[in-house]
């Protein structure tokens, strides 16, 4: 016996170009790794990755609310925001995004599968 799965499944969505339709058809948006606000680029495809409609801005909220503050205080100065990935899926199941040197912030923002269960 299956257990149930919880929120969306992802895990047929294998590549770019499969992402690409649910997005289009407004399940999928555009998150960018690293954000303009930061000297992200965000026409590389290295920096972008899709997340179900209103992630992208759980991740502005954090970038712009929390990091950006202590980046202007100086408590951070390094960024990072990294995806985690189940099988062959295209989407990943979490962003852990990690701001740095000398002070500390982390989160991780589940998106999908397994991660969702994480305490």
């Amino acid at each position: 016996m299956s257990t149930p799965s919880i929120g969306p499944d992802f895990s047929h969505v294998t590549s770019q170009a499969r992402a690409e339709e649910p997005a289009r058809a407004g399940q999928l948006e555009k998150l960018l790794l690293l954000p303009e606000i930061f000297g992200g680029q965000p026409d590389l495809p290295h920096n972008i990755v899709y997340v179900p409609l209103g992630l992208a801005e759980v991740k502005r909220h954090i970038d712009e609310n929390i990091i950006a503050p202590l980046a202007r205080e100086g408590a951070v100065t390094h960024y990072s925001a990294t995806p985690e990935y189940a099988g062959d899926s295209f989407i990943p199941i979490a962003i852990t995004v990690t701001a740095t040197d000398p002070g500390s912030f982390t989160t991780t923002i589940a998106v999908w599968g397994e991660a969702l269960t994480r305490p």
